[in-house]
Order: C-alpha cells, then structure tokens, then sequence
C-alpha cells in the first residue's frame, strides 16, 4: 500500500529536492574528506595534515583528556601536532572520522572548510571553475537584410551562486517552513520555482563533479 499524496503539491516535491540535494552535499564531502586523506595515506605514507585537520583531531583527542592530561596536552601542544599529525598512525584519520560526525558542510563556506581540512585553498578550487561569459545568439533575424545583429555576452552565473541560492532556500525549508514570516503573507508558503530549483540542481551537481575531479 503506498503512501497517501493527498493534499501533496509539486512545490513539495521542489522543496524536497533542495533539502535532499543539500543533504547529498553534505554527505558528499564526509566520504570525500575521509577517502582522500586515507589516499594520500597509502601513496605517501607519512604526510602532514593541514592546519585544519590538525585541530578537529586535537578537539576531538582533547575531550577524552581532563584535569592534569589536558593542561599536559596545552603545554605540549605543538610537539604532539607535530608528531602525531605527520599522519603515520592510521588512528588519527579515525580521530578526524569522528570529529567530522559533528561538522556540517551546508553552505558555500562549509565546502571551503572541507577543502582546507584536504589541504586544499579553496580560493584557488573556486578560482578554477568556470565564470567566463557566455555568448547570448539573437533569435530573430535583421528584417531588413543586411548584416545580421552582433551576437551578445552575457555573464555566466557562477556555480557559487546558484549553490547560496540553494542553501539558503534550504535554510528556509528547514528552519521557517519555507514560509513568509513578515507582512501580510506571514504565514503562508512561500512559492516556488520548479525552473530555479532544477538550475540549483545542475549546479550543484556540476559543482561536486569539478571539486571531485580538482582534488584527485
């Protein structure tokens, strides 16, 4: 017997697309994160973490640690990073695994800071995605003869656009009940558009492609 669709809009669905997108974002850069250090593990052997990695494995160590172990932790701060963050100890991306478990990547912000824990500048990842124009041809002909109209350039919108876009709306749905909480539509859903939602799909997903492919 399947569920009752009763009362069911195909602005439920769009908004059910938005959260499972982001969702799948989400998850996406749990397993990237963890594969591609464990990667680099194995091709390398020992390698040092980025400085953002090193300090969720150090929150993550330090409060299994209390009393005198965490002020000896603090003192000696610098020596253990150094030691045990060299990543020889296959543990310490299972110490990570576990810190990531409370980390959420849910925004464009979030997808930098997964890209720092990877060692990777996330200025020069969203630098090499393509934001050059476009060209825009004219439908209709020059009546007139002649030389036909120059075609036009047009900006591309930047996959980190659509992304806000995305996780904003996301926000919305979650957090408000994708409702207007001001004016005199406060209360009411907000609408929805089924052509948006499908560009913030492509882009999100052409998004995780390139990022996939830029950290190899």
């Amino acid at each position: 017997m399947g569920l009752d669709s009763k009362g069911r809009t195909p602005d439920d669905d769009f908004r059910a697309a938005v959260v499972f997108s982001v969702s799948a974002i989400d998850a996406y850069f749990h397993a990237k994160i963890i594969r591609h250090l464990r990667e680099r593990q194995q091709k390398e052997g020992k390698f040092v973490m980025s400085s953002a990695a090193q300090e969720m494995i150090l929150s993550e160590v330090a409060k299994s640690l209390t009393g005198t172990e965490y002020r000896d932790l603090e003192n000696d701060k610098k020596k253990i990073i150094d030691l045990a963050c060299a990543a020889s100890d296959p543990s310490l991306i299972t110490h990570l695994e576990e810190a990531l478990k409370k980390k959420s990547f849910q925004s464009i912000g979030d997808m930098s800071k997964a890209m720092e824990i990877m060692g990777k500048n996330p200025q020069e990842i969203w630098g090499k995605f393509d934001s050059s124009t476009k060209l825009k041809v004219p439908k209709k002909k020059n009546p007139k003869g002649g030389r036909p109209p120059k075609p036009k350039f047009g900006k591309k919108i930047d996959a980190k656009v659509q992304l806000e876009r995305l996780f904003k709306r996301r926000q919305a749905i979650i957090h408000n009940a994708d409702t207007s909480l001001k004016g005199k539509w406060a209360g009411k859903p907000s609408g929805i558009s089924g052509p948006a939602v499908k560009r913030w799909l492509k882009s999100s997903e052409e998004a995780i492609e390139r990022i996939d492919k830029l950290i190899a």
